[in-house]
């Protein structure tokens, strides 16, 4: 028998972490149909200064700072809970509450075990 991983511990809070990052951003500002958007509603880049408002992936960009955001541990999570990211981001019916309420769904699930990673 093996000992518990704590690494796995501290990979769960980090991802939830990154989740929780994206999420203040989402909050600030949230948009559709592009990464982000800066002043004017113009398209920016998602770790630009410009950039005051973000999709749910553009937010996970910016949180992770790196261009393989999509294929992150947070953005597996967040599919788990909303499915497809861009299209559910997207859908017409969506709004700022529900995107900042899934990614607080996901945080959570991270930290207590009930979602896997």
């Amino acid at each position: 028998m093996t000992a518990p991983n704590d690494t796995n511990t501290i990979d769960r809070e980090a991802v939830a972490t990154k989740l929780d990052e994206a999420r203040a951003l989402i909050e600030r500002g949230w948009t559709q149909h592009q990464y982000a958007r800066g002043k004017g509603r113009r398209r920016a880049r998602p770790n630009g200064k410009a950039a005051t408002c973000f999709c749910a992936l553009g937010a996970l960009h910016k949180a992770y700072g790196i261009d393989d955001y999509d294929s992150s541990p947070a953005a597996a999570v967040l599919r788990q809970v909303v499915g497809p990211i861009p299209q559910w981001n997207d859908d017409p019916e969506r709004t700022q509450t529900d995107v900042v309420e899934a990614f607080e769904r996901a945080a959570a699930g991270v930290r207590s075990g009930e979602i896997a990673l």
